[in-house]
C-alpha cells in the first residue's frame, strides 16, 4: 500500500550508510545498529541486507524486546540512495508487526546493477545507503525524527610482489612460503605456500591457507600474476571463494604455472634464477565497527529539505586531494614541487620533471624495473617519455608523490588511464575508470567499449555494456555505432552477442 500523503504525515526516517561495500561484503548478512521509534510508542527495529545469487535482499526487523505494544500496523517504504540522496530503488508495504516479526524485499534489487552496471550511482565513495521511512497507520504524526547510521565494513587487502630465490631447486617436498597478517582485529592471518605436484611434478601450484578468526564466514577475492624481467604481467589467474570459518584452506591456484614454460623462457621470465609474482588478495573482514551517528527532530515542515541535505552528508568524504591533512603527503608533494634531492629528469613534450628514482620505484613496478636492471635507464640522468603528453606526465607524478589526482577531465581522463596502466598504478587506473563510468554517454560509450577492450579491463567493459543496454534503441540505431562496427568487426560482435544472452537472461554480462 503506497503512502497517499508523506508530508501530511511526516515520517520517521532512517538513513543506513554500509561504507566500504563491496559484493563480498553481502555474501553474510549485514545488520543496522538497532534504532528505537520514539513516536511510535518506542518500538525497536533494525534492518538487514544480504545477497541470495544474483539479488540484494533487504529485510525490517522488529525487535523481540521493546517497550512498545504488543503489535503495531506500520506503513514501511525501503529505498536504495543516490549521492543526492534521491531513491534509486523503493519498495513500500503495509504490514502489522508483532515483537519478532519481520518482513523482507527478496527482489529488493539486481546484485550486478548496483555493483556492476550502474556501480557509480548506487556505490559512490563505495558506500552503499539505505533509507528507511515509516509510518503508523491510522495516525497523525504532529513531528518526525530522523536517525544516521554508518556501518564501515573492514576489507583487508594486500598488493605485493613475491620473489621466490634458486627458485629451479623446487623440487617435490619443497615448499616455499609467504605470511600474510592482518591488521583488523579478529581477522585471520593468510600462508601462501607454493610447491610441485606430487602427481605432476611440472605443475607449479599455489594454495592459501588461514588461521581461525572471529568471523563465521568470509569471502575473498585473489589474483595471482607471473612478472617478467621487466616486472609486467605475462600470465594471471584469478580466484573467488565464499568460505566458513572450518576451511583451512580458502582455496588454490593449480596449475598456475609449469616447470618446463618457465625453464623454456628462462632469461625473461627466471632473471638471476628468481621467480617473481605479483599478488592481489582483498578479504571480507566484516562490520569493524556500526553505530547511530546523529539523531534529529524537527516539524514535517523542513522533512524533505533535511532528507536531501542528509543525504548529502551521509555521503560526504575526505577530498581525494588529502595531502593538506597528511604530513607524509605534505612533504612529498613538496619534495615533488621543488626537486630537492632529485636524481633523475623526466621528458614529455618540451618540459622536463625533477623526479625521485626510490619514489617512483616505491609506487610504479614498471619504473623499479626500469631503475633496477640493465636497461639504459639505469644509469642515464634523463629519461624521455614518448609516449605521455607533458600534462598527462605532470598528472602521473602529481598522484605517484601525494596519492590525489584532480581537476580530471574527459580527455584527461582517458590519458591518465592509458598512463595508469601502463606503469602498473592500479589505484589511479581504478580511479580513473570510475569517473569514465560515472561520465558516460551515448556519443562517447564506443571510444570506451574500444578502451576497456585494448587494456582487458573486464570491469570497465561490463559497465559500457550494461550502458549500452540501458540506452540500446539510442545507441545501437546511431551513427556513431554503425561506423564503430565497421572499425571494429570481431569487438562489436562479440559484445552483441554478449548484449543479446543478457537481455535475454541467458547469460550474465
Amino acid at each position: 500500500m503506497a503512502v497517499s500523503n508523506e508530508n501530511r504525515r511526516a515520517p520517521f526516517t532512517y538513513i543506513w550508510a554500509i561504507v566500504n561495500c563491496t559484493d563480498l561484503s553481502l555474501h553474510d548478512r549485514v545488520e543496522s545498529p538497532i534504532f528505537t521509534v520514539e513516536l511510535m510508542e518506542k518500538t525497536k527495529w533494525r534492518l538487514v541486507v544480504w545477497k541470495d545469487n544474483d539479488l540484494i535482499v533487504c529485510c525490517i526487523q522488529r525487535e523481540q524486546e521493546d517497550n512498545g505494544p504488543d503489535s503495531i500496523q506500520v506503513e514501511f517504504e525501503l529505498s536504495l540512495l543516490a549521492a543526492d540522496g534521491s531513491p534509486l530503488i523503493e519498495k513500500k508495504k503495509e504490514k502489522q508487526f508483532s515483537r519478532g516479526r519481520y518482513f523482507t524485499f527478496r527482489w529488493f534489487a539486481k546484485l550486478d546493477d548496483v555493483f556492476l552496471g550502474r556501480r557509480e550511482h548506487f556505490l559512490p565513495k563505495d558506500t552503499l545507503t539505505v533509507r528507511c521511512r515509516m509510518w503508523r497507520v491510522g495516525t497523525e504524526i504532529s513531528k518526525a525524527d530522523m536517525y544516521f547510521a554508518r556501518t564501515l565494513m573492514g576489507m583487508e587487502r594486500w598488493l605485493f610482489n613475491w620473489h621466490i630465490k634458486e627458485f629451479n631447486s623446487l623440487q617435490p617436498g619443497i615448499y616455499h612460503m609467504h605470511l600474510l597478517e592482518s591488521t583488523f582485529k579478529g581477522a585471520p592471518p593468510m600462508m601462501l605456500t607454493l610447491y610441485l605436484s606430487e602427481d605432476d611434478a611440472d605443475s607449479i601450484n599455489i594454495k592459501v591457507d588461514r588461521g581461525m578468526g572471529t568471523k563465521k564466514h568470509y569471502g575473498i577475492n585473489g589474483e595471482i600474476s607471473l612478472l617478467d624481467n621487466l616486472g609486467r604481467p605475462v600470465h594471471s589467474k584469478k580466484v573467488k571463494r565464499f568460505s566458513d570459518s572450518s576451511d583451512e584452506t580458502v582455496f588454490e591456484f593449480e596449475q598456475l604455472l609449469t616447470m618446463s614454460k618457465l625453464m623454456a623462457a628462462e632469461d625473461c621470465l627466471l632473471p638471476d634464477n628468481v621467480l617473481s609474482l605479483r599478488c592481489e588478495f582483498e578479504i571480507d573482514i566484516g562490520p569493524v565497527s556500526s553505530q547511530i551517528e546523529n539523531y534529529s527532530h524537527f516539524s514535517p515542515s523542513y522533512l524533505e529539505t533535511i532528507t536531501t541535505e542528509a543525504s548529502n552528508t551521509v555521503f560526504s568524504s575526505i577530498d581525494e586531494d588529502s595531502v593538506t591533512c597528511c604530513p607524509l603527503k605534505k612533504a612529498l608533494k613538496y619534495l615533488y614541487e621543488e626537486g630537492s634531492f632529485s636524481d633523475i629528469t623526466l621528458q614529455a613534450d618540451s618540459q622536463s620533471f625533477s623526479v625521485h628514482k626510490n619514489v617512483l620505484s616505491a609506487r610504479s613496478p614498471v619504473f623499479r624495473a626500469m631503475f633496477l636492471s640493465d636497461m639504459k635507464e639505469k644509469t642515464v640522468d634523463s629519461i624521455d617519455i614518448p609516449d605521455l603528453g607533458a600534462d598527462t606526465l605532470q598528472l602521473v607524478l602529481l598522484y605517484i608523490y601525494t596519492d590525489s589526482v584532480k581537476d580530471l577531465q574527459w580527455e584527461s581522463a582517458v590519458d591518465v588511464y592509458r598512463a595508469a596502466d601502463m606503469y602498473e598504478l592500479l589505484a589511479l587506473k581504478e580511479k580513473c575508470s570510475d569517473f569514465l563510468k560515472s561520465n558516460l554517454s551515448v556519443s562517447n560509450v564506443c571510444n570506451i567499449l574500444s578502451l576497456a577492450d585494448l587494456h582487458h579491463d573486464d570491469d570497465l567493459q561490463r559497465t559500457v555494456l550494461g550502458f549500452i543496454i540501458e540506452h540500446d534503441d539510442e545507441i545501437l540505431s546511431s551513427e556513431i555505432w554503425k561506423n564503430f562496427k565497421n572499425e571494429n568487426v570481431k569487438l562489436a560482435m562479440e559484445s552483441m552477442e554478449r548484449i543479446y544472452f543478457t537481455k535475454n537472461g541467458k547469460r550474465q554480462i
